[in-house]
């Protein structure tokens, strides 16, 4: 559990941003050097649920990709959100985030998170 001094909707708001990753999280999440930001893809898949999946890449002097340029096969990392406050980070087939975002009033958020993976098998390490 984690608590942010925000509304709730901002705290949805910063996690929605891919595009700050390279720049702000450059040797942690963001690294790679990646720093060129084609799209991001935004997708309605339904009433309530948004996909939005970046395809950041080395910058080679080359014009950016406009999000209706990027096509499948999509890389595996893409956040997800569920209206109204349930989002997923799929780091990757075998791996996510999933953080449920409590308001407390107007000022103030509580971030619940779950971290799942499926490389880890022994029992005793997949509890901790």
């Amino acid at each position: 559990m984690d608590e942010w001094k925000t509304h709730y909707s901002r705290a949805i708001e910063n996690q929605l941003d891919v595009m700050h990753l390279p720049f702000v999280h450059r040797t942690t999440i963001g690294r790679g050097s990646r720093t060129f930001v084609n799209g991001p893809l935004t997708e309605w898949k339904s009433h309530g649920h948004l996909v939005v999946r970046p395809a950041n890449d080395v910058d080679n002097g080359r014009e950016p990709l406009k999000p209706e340029q990027i096509h499948p096969p999509y890389p595996p990392f893409h956040v997800e959100l569920h209206f109204p406050n349930l989002w997923q980070n799929w780091i990757s087939e075998s791996m996510r985030i999933v953080v449920a975002f409590a308001p407390v009033d107007a000022e103030n958020t509580l971030l619940y998170l779950r971290f799942y993976q499926k490389f880890v098998r022994r029992p005793c390490l997949t509890a901790w």
